[in-house]
């Protein structure tokens, strides 16, 4: 072998060296730095796009009820006005259940079941009462 053939011999090693196949992440890929790497590239691209779209579809439907809300005039301020306070009494000196319930029921009320429901209410085992006692009353 002369020297002008191995050095054309060589000249087409580095010739066909372009041509080689490196092998990365179980697949031949023609560049042997960063094969691979346009998947990866493109998956996170795509996750990223997927949760922009899910972030801009919340975002409209959440707008929309905003705007239906105050369109209806339904706010949280008029709910609250429509909150029902119950009657309380202070029981004072010499009160009972029954003289309780005798001058707060409605007339026609049957003061057995209106004196159960006090009990009921205000957590009263015996029909004891003591001065100052908070006593709710049903409605």
């Amino acid at each position: 072998m002369t020297y002008y053939s191995a050095l054309s011999d060589n000249a087409s090693l580095f010739a066909n060296e372009s041509s080689l196949k490196y092998r990365t992440r179980g697949k031949y890929r023609n560049s042997p730095a960063g094969a691979g790497m346009g998947a990866a590239r493109s998956r996170s691209k795509s996750f990223h796009f997927m949760v922009l779209f899910v972030f801009i579809i919340l975002s409209s439907f959440l707008f929309g009820m905003m705007v239906d809300a105050y369109a209806s005039g339904n706010s949280l301020d008029t709910s609250l006005t429509n909150v029902h306070e119950p009657a309380v009494v202070f029981a004072k000196q010499g009160d009972s259940l029954w003289s309780i319930a005798r001058s707060h029921a409605q007339d026609g009320t049957d003061l057995r079941s209106y004196i159960e429901a006090m009990k009921k209410l205000n957590g009263i085992k015996n029909g004891y009462i003591m001065e100052g006692q908070k006593i709710v009353l049903p409605d």
